[in-house]
Protein backbone atom coordinates (compact mmCIF):
# COMPACT_ATOMS: atom_id res chain seq x y z
CA UNK A 1 0.00 0.00 0.00
CA UNK A 2 2.78 2.44 -0.82
CA UNK A 3 0.30 4.87 -2.33
CA UNK A 4 -1.56 5.09 0.96
CA UNK A 5 1.53 5.39 3.13
CA UNK A 6 2.41 8.59 1.28
CA UNK A 7 -0.68 10.22 2.82
CA UNK A 8 -0.88 8.40 6.12
CA UNK A 9 0.22 11.42 8.17
CA UNK A 10 -2.92 13.23 7.12
CA UNK A 11 -5.60 10.58 6.81
CA UNK A 12 -8.32 10.18 9.44
CA UNK A 13 -10.09 6.89 8.75
CA UNK A 14 -13.17 4.59 9.24
CA UNK A 15 -15.10 4.05 12.47
CA UNK A 16 -14.25 2.22 15.69
CA UNK A 17 -15.77 2.40 19.10
CA UNK A 18 -15.09 1.44 22.69
CA UNK A 19 -17.14 2.60 25.67
CA UNK A 20 -16.56 6.22 24.66
CA UNK A 21 -15.73 5.06 21.16
CA UNK A 22 -12.04 5.57 21.11
CA UNK A 23 -9.24 3.31 20.02
CA UNK A 24 -6.38 5.08 21.73
CA UNK A 25 -6.52 8.83 22.13
CA UNK A 26 -2.81 9.25 22.87
CA UNK A 27 -1.01 11.30 20.24
CA UNK A 28 -3.62 10.76 17.57
CA UNK A 29 -2.20 13.34 15.17
CA UNK A 30 -5.30 13.53 12.99
CA UNK A 31 -4.87 16.24 10.41
CA UNK A 32 -7.08 18.06 7.94
CA UNK A 33 -9.19 15.79 5.78
CA UNK A 34 -9.13 18.45 3.05
CA UNK A 35 -5.38 17.91 2.77
CA UNK A 36 -5.99 14.23 2.01
CA UNK A 37 -8.53 14.81 -0.72
CA UNK A 38 -6.06 17.01 -2.60
CA UNK A 39 -3.51 14.19 -2.70
CA UNK A 40 -5.58 11.15 -3.72
CA UNK A 41 -6.71 10.97 -7.37
CA UNK A 42 -10.47 10.86 -7.94
CA UNK A 43 -11.19 11.16 -4.21
CA UNK A 44 -13.91 13.78 -4.41
CA UNK A 45 -16.87 15.17 -2.52
CA UNK A 46 -20.08 13.32 -3.36
CA UNK A 47 -22.54 15.72 -5.03
CA UNK A 48 -25.52 16.33 -2.78
CA UNK A 49 -23.62 15.06 0.28
CA UNK A 50 -21.59 18.14 1.13
CA UNK A 51 -23.43 18.77 4.41
CA UNK A 52 -25.25 15.77 5.85
CA UNK A 53 -26.19 14.70 9.37
CA UNK A 54 -24.74 11.49 10.79
CA UNK A 55 -25.69 9.62 13.97
CA UNK A 56 -23.10 7.12 15.21
CA UNK A 57 -23.76 4.16 17.52
CA UNK A 58 -21.78 1.04 18.33
CA UNK A 59 -22.52 -2.19 16.49
CA UNK A 60 -19.70 -4.64 17.21
CA UNK A 61 -21.44 -7.45 15.36
CA UNK A 62 -21.41 -7.23 11.56
CA UNK A 63 -19.77 -3.82 11.61
CA UNK A 64 -18.03 -1.54 14.07
CA UNK A 65 -20.75 1.10 14.00
CA UNK A 66 -24.32 1.71 13.03
CA UNK A 67 -24.58 4.93 11.04
CA UNK A 68 -27.79 6.82 10.32
CA UNK A 69 -27.58 9.43 7.56
CA UNK A 70 -30.09 12.23 7.09
CA UNK A 71 -30.34 15.55 5.23
CA UNK A 72 -28.82 14.04 2.09
CA UNK A 73 -29.88 15.91 -1.05
CA UNK A 74 -32.19 14.08 -3.45
CA UNK A 75 -29.63 14.19 -6.28
CA UNK A 76 -26.94 12.37 -4.28
CA UNK A 77 -25.97 8.78 -5.09
CA UNK A 78 -26.12 8.01 -1.36
CA UNK A 79 -29.48 8.10 0.41
CA UNK A 80 -30.80 8.83 3.87
CA UNK A 81 -30.78 5.63 5.87
CA UNK A 82 -28.80 3.18 8.00
CA UNK A 83 -25.35 1.81 7.15
CA UNK A 84 -22.68 -0.34 8.79
CA UNK A 85 -19.57 1.71 9.57
CA UNK A 86 -15.93 0.97 10.26
CA UNK A 87 -13.11 2.72 12.08
CA UNK A 88 -10.51 4.26 9.85
CA UNK A 89 -8.01 5.56 12.40
CA UNK A 90 -7.11 3.08 15.15
CA UNK A 91 -5.74 5.76 17.50
CA UNK A 92 -8.34 8.54 17.19
CA UNK A 93 -11.52 8.91 19.28
CA UNK A 94 -15.17 9.20 18.35
CA UNK A 95 -18.34 9.31 20.43
CA UNK A 96 -20.48 6.35 19.31
CA UNK A 97 -23.14 6.56 22.00
CA UNK A 98 -25.75 7.96 19.65
CA UNK A 99 -23.83 11.20 19.02
CA UNK A 100 -25.22 13.27 16.14
CA UNK A 101 -22.77 15.13 13.89
CA UNK A 102 -24.04 17.89 11.59
CA UNK A 103 -22.51 19.44 8.49
CA UNK A 104 -20.59 16.26 7.59
CA UNK A 105 -19.04 15.94 4.14
CA UNK A 106 -18.96 12.58 2.34
CA UNK A 107 -16.22 11.48 -0.08
CA UNK A 108 -16.48 8.65 -2.60
CA UNK A 109 -13.80 6.07 -3.47
CA UNK A 110 -15.63 4.69 -6.47
CA UNK A 111 -13.35 4.00 -9.45
CA UNK A 112 -10.29 5.18 -7.48
CA UNK A 113 -7.68 2.41 -7.70
CA UNK A 114 -5.97 3.67 -4.55
CA UNK A 115 -8.81 2.05 -2.60
CA UNK A 116 -9.17 -1.22 -4.54
CA UNK A 117 -8.14 -3.43 -1.62
CA UNK A 118 -10.39 -1.59 0.84
CA UNK A 119 -13.33 -1.89 -1.52
CA UNK A 120 -12.51 -5.56 -2.11
CA UNK A 121 -12.87 -6.20 1.64
CA UNK A 122 -16.19 -4.37 1.82
CA UNK A 123 -17.51 -6.42 -1.10
CA UNK A 124 -16.31 -9.76 0.27
CA UNK A 125 -16.90 -9.45 4.02
CA UNK A 126 -20.16 -11.44 3.79
CA UNK A 127 -18.13 -14.31 2.33
CA UNK A 128 -15.51 -13.93 5.06
CA UNK A 129 -18.15 -14.19 7.77
CA UNK A 130 -19.58 -17.28 6.13
CA UNK A 131 -16.51 -19.16 4.93
CA UNK A 132 -13.54 -18.30 7.20
CA UNK A 133 -13.73 -19.94 10.59
CA UNK A 134 -13.39 -17.50 13.46
CA UNK A 135 -14.01 -14.29 11.49
CA UNK A 136 -15.85 -11.58 13.41
CA UNK A 137 -16.07 -7.82 13.08
CA UNK A 138 -12.69 -7.63 14.88
CA UNK A 139 -10.75 -9.40 12.12
CA UNK A 140 -12.50 -7.38 9.40
CA UNK A 141 -11.76 -4.14 11.26
CA UNK A 142 -8.10 -5.07 11.76
CA UNK A 143 -7.80 -5.81 8.04
CA UNK A 144 -9.27 -2.40 7.23
CA UNK A 145 -6.79 -0.68 9.57
CA UNK A 146 -3.94 -2.59 7.94
CA UNK A 147 -5.00 -1.59 4.43
CA UNK A 148 -5.57 2.07 5.20
CA UNK A 149 -2.39 2.11 7.29
CA UNK A 150 -2.85 5.51 8.85
CA UNK A 151 -0.33 5.90 11.65
CA UNK A 152 1.06 2.55 10.44
CA UNK A 153 -1.16 0.00 12.08
CA UNK A 154 0.77 -3.16 13.02
CA UNK A 155 -1.31 -6.20 13.93
CA UNK A 156 1.47 -7.54 16.18
CA UNK A 157 2.14 -4.31 18.06
CA UNK A 158 -1.24 -2.53 18.16
CA UNK A 159 -3.35 -4.93 20.20
CA UNK A 160 -6.64 -3.03 20.10
CA UNK A 161 -8.91 -6.07 20.47
CA UNK A 162 -8.97 -8.83 23.04
CA UNK A 163 -9.30 -12.33 21.57
CA UNK A 164 -8.59 -11.37 17.97
CA UNK A 165 -8.38 -14.54 15.87
CA UNK A 166 -5.00 -14.23 14.18
CA UNK A 167 -5.55 -17.18 11.83
CA UNK A 168 -8.82 -15.68 10.60
CA UNK A 169 -7.20 -12.26 10.16
CA UNK A 170 -4.32 -13.83 8.19
CA UNK A 171 -6.81 -15.69 5.96
CA UNK A 172 -8.62 -12.43 5.14
CA UNK A 173 -5.38 -10.59 4.40
CA UNK A 174 -4.09 -13.47 2.26
CA UNK A 175 -7.20 -13.27 0.08
CA UNK A 176 -7.01 -9.47 -0.13
CA UNK A 177 -3.33 -9.46 -1.10
CA UNK A 178 -3.95 -12.15 -3.74
CA UNK A 179 -7.06 -10.63 -5.31
CA UNK A 180 -7.78 -7.14 -4.03
CA UNK A 181 -5.42 -5.11 -6.21
CA UNK A 182 -7.38 -5.92 -9.36
CA UNK A 183 -10.84 -5.31 -7.87
CA UNK A 184 -13.20 -3.74 -10.39
CA UNK A 185 -16.39 -1.84 -9.68
CA UNK A 186 -19.52 -3.11 -11.37
CA UNK A 187 -23.21 -2.23 -11.35
CA UNK A 188 -23.83 -4.08 -8.08
CA UNK A 189 -20.64 -3.51 -6.12
CA UNK A 190 -20.16 -1.63 -2.86
CA UNK A 191 -17.67 1.22 -2.57
CA UNK A 192 -16.26 2.91 0.50
CA UNK A 193 -17.53 6.34 1.51
CA UNK A 194 -15.48 8.49 3.88
CA UNK A 195 -17.29 10.86 6.26
CA UNK A 196 -15.15 13.75 7.47
CA UNK A 197 -15.65 14.45 11.21
CA UNK A 198 -12.22 15.94 11.91
CA UNK A 199 -13.59 19.41 12.69
CA UNK A 200 -15.27 17.99 15.81
CA UNK A 201 -13.42 17.41 19.07
CA UNK A 202 -13.70 14.22 21.14
CA UNK A 203 -11.77 14.13 24.44
CA UNK A 204 -9.77 17.13 23.24
CA UNK A 205 -8.72 15.38 20.02
CA UNK A 206 -10.01 15.74 16.45
CA UNK A 207 -12.75 13.18 15.84
CA UNK A 208 -11.79 10.48 13.39
CA UNK A 209 -13.29 9.96 9.97
CA UNK A 210 -15.95 7.30 9.44
CA UNK A 211 -15.98 4.86 6.56
CA UNK A 212 -19.00 2.92 5.40
CA UNK A 213 -19.94 0.90 2.34
CA UNK A 214 -22.32 2.40 -0.17
CA UNK A 215 -24.02 -0.27 -2.24
CA UNK A 216 -26.82 -0.16 -4.77
CA UNK A 217 -30.44 0.89 -4.31
CA UNK A 218 -33.20 -1.17 -5.87
CA UNK A 219 -36.89 -0.31 -6.20
CA UNK A 220 -39.87 -2.63 -6.41
CA UNK A 221 -42.58 -1.71 -8.93
CA UNK A 222 -43.12 -1.10 -12.61
CA UNK A 223 -43.97 2.61 -12.54
CA UNK A 224 -41.07 5.01 -13.18
CA UNK A 225 -41.44 8.17 -11.06
CA UNK A 226 -38.95 10.04 -13.21
CA UNK A 227 -35.49 11.40 -12.47
CA UNK A 228 -33.73 14.72 -11.89
CA UNK A 229 -34.51 17.12 -10.33
CA UNK A 230 -36.20 14.43 -8.24
CA UNK A 231 -34.73 11.02 -7.39
CA UNK A 232 -34.60 8.00 -9.68
CA UNK A 233 -37.06 5.46 -8.34
CA UNK A 234 -39.87 3.14 -9.27
CA UNK A 235 -43.01 2.51 -7.28
CA UNK A 236 -45.63 -0.24 -7.08
CA UNK A 237 -49.12 0.53 -8.36
CA UNK A 238 -51.66 -2.04 -7.08
CA UNK A 239 -53.96 -1.17 -9.98
CA UNK A 240 -51.49 -3.06 -12.20
CA UNK A 241 -50.34 -6.67 -11.87
CA UNK A 242 -49.86 -8.18 -8.41
CA UNK A 243 -46.31 -9.14 -9.44
CA UNK A 244 -43.99 -6.41 -10.71
CA UNK A 245 -40.28 -5.99 -11.33
CA UNK A 246 -37.38 -4.95 -9.12
CA UNK A 247 -34.84 -2.63 -10.77
CA UNK A 248 -31.47 -1.35 -9.60
CA UNK A 249 -30.15 2.20 -9.95
CA UNK A 250 -30.86 4.91 -12.47
CA UNK A 251 -30.17 2.51 -15.36
CA UNK A 252 -32.95 0.17 -14.13
CA UNK A 253 -31.04 -3.12 -14.05
CA UNK A 254 -33.51 -6.02 -13.57
CA UNK A 255 -32.94 -7.74 -10.21
CA UNK A 256 -36.05 -9.75 -9.38
CA UNK A 257 -39.75 -9.36 -8.67
CA UNK A 258 -42.02 -8.16 -5.88
CA UNK A 259 -45.56 -9.34 -5.18
CA UNK A 260 -48.31 -7.55 -3.27
CA UNK A 261 -51.14 -9.81 -2.11
CA UNK A 262 -54.83 -9.03 -2.23
CA UNK A 263 -56.00 -7.07 0.83
CA UNK A 264 -57.17 -8.98 3.90
CA UNK A 265 -58.74 -6.95 6.73
CA UNK A 266 -56.82 -3.83 5.75
CA UNK A 267 -53.46 -5.62 5.39
CA UNK A 268 -51.39 -6.88 2.45
CA UNK A 269 -48.30 -9.08 2.30
CA UNK A 270 -45.34 -7.86 0.23
CA UNK A 271 -43.03 -10.66 -0.96
CA UNK A 272 -39.62 -9.77 -2.39
CA UNK A 273 -37.83 -12.19 -4.72
CA UNK A 274 -34.30 -11.15 -5.66
CA UNK A 275 -32.67 -12.88 -8.63
CA UNK A 276 -30.06 -15.26 -7.23
CA UNK A 277 -29.41 -18.99 -7.05
CA UNK A 278 -28.09 -18.87 -3.50
CA UNK A 279 -24.51 -18.28 -4.64
CA UNK A 280 -24.68 -15.79 -7.51
CA UNK A 281 -26.95 -12.84 -8.19
CA UNK A 282 -28.61 -10.04 -6.23
CA UNK A 283 -28.78 -10.14 -2.43
CA UNK A 284 -29.77 -7.78 0.36
CA UNK A 285 -26.85 -6.01 1.95
CA UNK A 286 -26.09 -6.72 5.59
CA UNK A 287 -28.02 -4.67 8.11
CA UNK A 288 -31.30 -4.48 9.99
CA UNK A 289 -33.06 -1.98 7.71
CA UNK A 290 -32.22 -3.05 4.18
CA UNK A 291 -35.91 -3.22 3.21
CA UNK A 292 -37.84 0.06 3.53
CA UNK A 293 -41.50 0.45 2.54
CA UNK A 294 -43.88 3.38 2.50
CA UNK A 295 -47.54 3.29 1.43
CA UNK A 296 -49.43 6.06 -0.37
CA UNK A 297 -53.02 6.75 -1.39
CA UNK A 298 -51.95 8.79 -4.43
CA UNK A 299 -49.00 8.32 -6.79
CA UNK A 300 -45.79 9.45 -5.04
CA UNK A 301 -43.72 12.17 -6.69
CA UNK A 302 -40.74 11.44 -4.48
CA UNK A 303 -39.92 8.54 -2.19
CA UNK A 304 -40.89 8.40 1.48
CA UNK A 305 -41.25 12.06 2.51
CA UNK A 306 -40.53 12.14 6.23
CA UNK A 307 -39.07 8.61 6.22
CA UNK A 308 -40.23 5.05 5.69
CA UNK A 309 -42.90 3.60 7.93
CA UNK A 310 -41.70 0.00 7.57
CA UNK A 311 -38.00 -0.79 8.05
CA UNK A 312 -36.84 -4.40 8.17
CA UNK A 313 -34.48 -6.95 6.65
CA UNK A 314 -37.25 -9.47 5.95
CA UNK A 315 -38.21 -10.43 2.41
CA UNK A 316 -41.85 -11.03 3.37
CA UNK A 317 -43.52 -8.08 5.09
CA UNK A 318 -47.12 -7.45 6.18
CA UNK A 319 -48.12 -3.79 5.83
CA UNK A 320 -51.24 -1.65 5.84
CA UNK A 321 -53.30 -1.58 2.67
CA UNK A 322 -52.55 1.30 0.26
CA UNK A 323 -52.91 1.86 -3.46
CA UNK A 324 -49.22 2.64 -4.04
CA UNK A 325 -45.95 1.61 -2.40
CA UNK A 326 -42.36 2.81 -2.48
CA UNK A 327 -40.31 -0.36 -1.88
CA UNK A 328 -36.66 0.54 -1.34
CA UNK A 329 -34.06 -2.25 -1.14
CA UNK A 330 -30.35 -1.98 -0.27
CA UNK A 331 -28.77 -4.62 -2.49
CA UNK A 332 -25.44 -5.93 -3.70
CA UNK A 333 -24.59 -8.16 -6.66
CA UNK A 334 -22.30 -10.93 -5.49
CA UNK A 335 -20.85 -14.32 -6.33
CA UNK A 336 -19.98 -16.70 -3.52
CA UNK A 337 -17.81 -19.81 -3.91
CA UNK A 338 -19.31 -23.25 -3.48
CA UNK A 339 -19.36 -24.17 0.25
Amino acid sequence: MKQLKAIKVLLPVLLVAFTFTQCDIQDSGVGSFDDVTDKVPDFQVMPGAESVTMKVERNNDRGYFNIDLSNVAMESEVLDGSYLGWCAHWSAPIDARGEVYDDVTLYSTRYDKNWNKLNYVLNHKVRYFRDIEGVSYKEIQAAIWTLIDFKEFDIDENQIFDNLNREAYDAVMSDVEANGKNFQHGPGTIHAVFADLSKYQTSGEPTQTVVFGKGQTAWGGDVDAGGPPGPHFNYFDTNLDNEQGIVVGATKIPAGTVMVSDPDNGKVTITINLDNDGLTGWFLQEGNETVKIQGYDSPPSFSAPGGYFYKTSDLVVEVDEHKYYAIHLDVVEATFPEP
